[in-house]
């Protein structure tokens, strides 16, 4: 208790003289695995030429417009990072590990604003970066006891199994330092060229290869989705207490710190971490059911991973696209950098998360009488939404119309043009709320209240996020991602909201939205920023790319007594939404039709996109005023395969799946 009142004491003088900046140093920041200059040499992402082949399933292309591959490209997460320097010195040195490794393990890390960084380093998670990690182990302990392929030369280019170049790294580089679990940025790189990957047969590669295990399982994703701040250390009643200033974390266990982001141990502790998986879920491509993050967000396709002649054709190839829900710091970075990025793989991106976003929940309306009830149920393998939270969120939003169509009742109104979404007494908003506890904000001069400081935050005010399937309060509450303030009964993944609706109500239309960031936290990146102009540049960049648009992932709509009023073609129609739906079989043999509403005159586009999302045919282009249209698609001409049809309007950016088969 003394060391602990000590500790305060200073702590308190610190931020006194420094401004309110916690007198950390790196060593504060310090975690295990392979360290700087450690890895040898790690070579950029040009050199990977065989995989940049313009195929529909070009893995360069793929990266090239992921959220990885522009990790230190993105704006929110640098004006982050500069509020974060300014909250307590030299933490960028966490924020760097995960955003530029090759930067961070080529030394450049050092001071941990990134101002040493070089463009190399703004590859963000790199081919070499990731196709050198090997799973961290004790010296002598085989990590994979069950894969034989793992002891087998055979499945190399060298005359040593995998396990054998592991162990060699391993001995001679970390021993000292092994990290206790793939997390936090914890990771291990060797420092030989041989490329690791999860197949034993590639086609005689420009490079030596390894077959690798840990690029197969969700343990490798863990990596940089598991955050825990080094800072703080739990206590036995969950709470959080400051480590001792100048000295690595006493526990290197994420679970024995506070917890930053989950979505990998939520992973862990769902239905998804099975054998057999969930299935019949729209993500996974080929797969009949998902169980790893690669599965969903690596969807397996047919064809050739790499140009030579000889690459085999296979039906398990991981698309390098790394999909997730952010449709809005890919318009920021094409924007921002557009001498140094691929605007086509970037449009790609966002294309395929709206498609995500759209397949991430369902939903079910009952009403009866007056109650409206909204079920939505949670379909990925982690909380949603999850991640950082840096301004996500999801909400629903519910319009309740009278006999004439007029708008009577709504909750969760969002106003595109401002970007404020109004918090009514009714709205549902699924987020989690981190800030600083009554202890900490007596210190800092601030108030016990939710903050976006995230290096500062030791407590979880609230947590209403949906679990996924398998979920159980005690599981959840030892990975630290219980709900808080929210109950969620074990096994439940859903969640369920009433609304007492007027009594001459007639329609209702219920939409649930997710948004990538909030007007509030980038206000906060604004206002908060004092150091350097990143926060000001994030604004900026905000204002001019549509304030973080948010996305309509399902739309369901209830009529009560259908009349006249509310058919398709009526001027009040329920469509106050344009819509785009299939007419038709669908996976299709050469043609297939949509049929599409408009709600609100103005230009319209439906664009094919491959499945890479490169656009491969405009099907419209042109101002339309609104009602009822069709349009069919003759696709003689294309091969048999999966493509993303776009449907752009004034009021919708939608994205449907269409099956080609011939």
């Amino acid at each position: 208790m003394n060391k602990l009142w000590i500790i305060h004491v200073c702590l308190y003088w610190f931020f006194s003289v420094l401004n309110a900046q916690v007198a950390t140093t790196i060593e504060d920041f310090f975690l295990p695995g392979s360290q700087p200059l450690e890895s040898g040499n790690l070579s950029t992402p040009a050199s990977c030429s065989c995989h940049q082949f313009n195929s529909n399933f070009d893995a360069y292309f793929g990266w090239q417009g992921s959220m990885m591959g522009q990790a230190m490209r993105d704006q929110l997460f640098i004006a982050t990072m500069s509020i974060a320097i300014q909250d307590a010195d030299s933490s960028g040195e966490l924020c760097l590990r995960c955003h530029t490794p090759t930067g961070w393990l080529s030394g450049r890390s050092d001071p941990p604003d990134g101002s040493a960084l070089i463009e190399e380093d703004y590859t963000g998670v790199n081919c070499l970066f990731c196709h050198r990690m090997v799973m961290p182990s004790e010296v002598d302990e085989n990590p994979f006891p069950d894969d034989p392929g793992y002891t087998n030369p055979d499945y190399t280019s060298t005359n040593f199994s995998t396990y054998h170049a592991d162990s060699v790294y391993i001995t001679d580089f970390i021993s000292a330092h092994i990290p206790p679990t793939t997390a936090n940025g914890m990771f291990v790189v060797t420092s030989d060229d041989e490329r690791r990957g999860p197949y034993s047969d590639p086609a005689n590669p420009n490079h030596g290869y390894y077959y690798s295990h840990f690029h197969k399982i969700s343990d490798n994703c863990g990596t940089c989705h598991d955050v825990s701040n080094p800072v703080y250390s739990r206590n036995s009643d969950g709470s959080y207490s400051l480590n001792t200033l100048g000295e690595p974390a006493p526990d290197f266990s994420p679970y024995e710190l506070f917890p930053v982001e989950r979505t990998f141990s939520e992973w862990k502790m769902s239905a998804y971490n099975t054998p057999e998986g969930i299935s019949g879920t729209a993500f996974g491509g080929n797969k009949t059911s998902v169980s790893t993050c690669q599965d969903c967000h690596m969807a397996d396709v047919t064809g050739k991973g790499a140009s030579r002649g000889n690459a085999p054709i296979r039906n398990d190839l991981g698309l390098h696209d790394f999909t997730g829900g952010n449709t809005f710091m890919p318009l920021v970075i094409k924007a921002q950098h557009p001498l140094t990025t691929n605007a086509i793989a970037l449009d790609s991106t966002v294309n395929k998360a709206t498609w995500m976003l759209r397949h991430a929940a369902t939903m079910e309306l009952t009403v009866t009488d007056t109650d409206l009830e909204v079920r939505i149920q949670n379909e990925t393998g982690h909380k949603l939404p999850s991640g950082y939270p840096e301004g996500r969120r999801i909400w629903i939003n519910v319009q309740a119309f009278d006999e004439t169509a007029q708008l009577i009742f709504e909750s969760g109104n969002y106003n595109p043009d401002t970007a404020v979404l109004t918090h009514d007494p009714h709205i549902k908003v699924y987020e989690i709320k981190p800030g600083i506890s009554k202890a900490l904000a007596a210190l800092l001069g601030k108030t016990a209240v939710p903050s976006f400081h995230f290096v500062l935050n030791d407590t979880i005010y609230s947590d209403n996020r949906i679990p996924p399937r398998g979920f159980t309060n005690v599981n959840f509450e030892e990975i630290q991602s219980p709900p808080v303030a929210y109950p969620y009964a074990d096994e439940q993944f859903w969640d369920i909201t009433h609304y007492t609706l007027p009594e001459n109500r007639k329609s209702v239309i219920v939409t649930l939205y997710y948004q990538t960031t909030s007007k509030e936290y980038v206000e906060f990146l604004r206002d908060e920023n004092s150091t350097d102009s990143n926060g000001q540049e994030m604004y900026t960049l905000w204002e001019q790319n549509g304030k973080s648009m948010p996305v309509a992932m399902i739309q369901k709509s209830w009529e009560d007594v259908p009349s006249k009023l509310f058919t398709q073609n009526s001027e009040n129609s329920l469509s106050r939404i344009s819509s785009l739906r299939i007419y038709g079989p669908n996976p299709f043999n050469s043609q297939i039709k949509f049929e599409y509403m408009i709600a609100k005159n103005g230009p319209v586009k439906i664009t094919v996109f491959s499945i890479s999302g490169k656009k491969v045919a405009e099907l419209i282009d042109h101002y339309h005023s609104k009602g009822k249209y069709s349009i069919n698609w003759s696709a003689d001409n294309f091969s048999s395969g999966t493509y993303f049809v776009r449907f752009n309007t004034l009021d919708v950016n939608d994205i449907q799946k269409v099956i080609l088969l011939k």
